[in-house]
């Protein structure tokens, strides 16, 4: 008797899972693709490595995700996808992926991590082959919700390219990555700097991909500066990864450039 009734909890579990699954399975809103990789519709988890595999191996040099990447496959392959083999690459942050990032491509790739801090050290001592640059922030999580979102009086106060080297000012970037800085807590800087350095710093065509676009700074600067959002891409929790994430992907447009410029 007890064995049939821990096998009916047991059945009621698992219909409730489904069930949540389902509801949070690709989904279309607003003109927007998501992308959710939980549910792992028609096998899609093996039809996307298959298609991120054949992008590696297409490309001249190319090493795999190191263990602990933050991204997804899919949020990989995204990235890739739209980066050409001679395509220029930024990216706002270093991490112990970023001699995966150096490889992806043989255009030039950059990485822009915060000014002074240990991390920057750690991390160019030991791939040295890197090219990074150090920035300064001045602007603080939530304190600074107020004043630059909704108010494009002040954006321009969050212009970083004088900080920055003359080349990676003067680059045609195809693709900027905004996984920097920091932003989960309360003394963090925020990717209000980042988000908006990289708009100013696209050509027409530029795709900028923004990772933790769930959270709220992410979500609000890069809808006012970037625009709209072509597709979101989800990774969903796992055993390492014990947060799910949203990563959005903005192509500028002319006429975005011209609002940024008339900000």
């Amino acid at each position: 008797m007890l064995k049939g009734y821990t096998f009916g909890i047991v059945c009621i579990g698992c219909f409730v899972i489904l069930g949540y699954l389902f509801v949070f399975g690709a989904q279309k809103q607003n003109n927007v693709v998501f992308i959710d990789s939980v549910l792992y519709k028609n096998g899609s988890d093996v039809v996307y490595s298959n298609i991120l595999r054949d992008i590696i191996q297409n490309r001249t040099k190319f090493s795999q995700p190191p263990a602990g990447t933050q991204m997804g496959e899919q949020q990989i392959g995204k990235i890739l996808s739209v980066l050409p083999r001679n395509g220029n690459l930024l990216v706002w942050g270093l991490g112990f992926d970023s001699p995966f990032w150096h490889d992806s491509t043989d255009g030039k790739v950059v990485f822009i991590e915060e000014f002074g801090t240990s991390w920057f050290r750690n991390i160019t001592s030991k791939y040295p082959f890197l090219k990074a640059c150090q920035v300064k922030y001045s602007t603080y999580l939530y304190q600074s919700l107020e004043r630059y979102s909704r108010n494009r009086t002040f954006w321009t106060e969050l212009d970083l390219r004088s900080q920055l080297p003359r080349d990676v000012k003067d680059t045609a970037w195809d693709v900027i990555i905004v996984d920097a800085p920091t932003g989960y807590r309360h003394d963090n800087s925020g990717r209000y700097q980042s988000i908006y350095t990289s708009a100013m710093l696209a050509k027409v065509g530029t795709h900028i991909f923004v990772d933790d676009y769930e959270r709220k700074v992410e979500y609000e600067m890069s809808n006012q500066i970037l625009g709209h959002p072509v597709e979101i891409t989800r990774r969903p929790m796992s055993v390492t990864l014990l947060n799910a994430n949203v990563q959005a992907h903005f192509i500028i447009m002319e006429k975005d450039k011209t609002n940024l410029m008339n900000a």
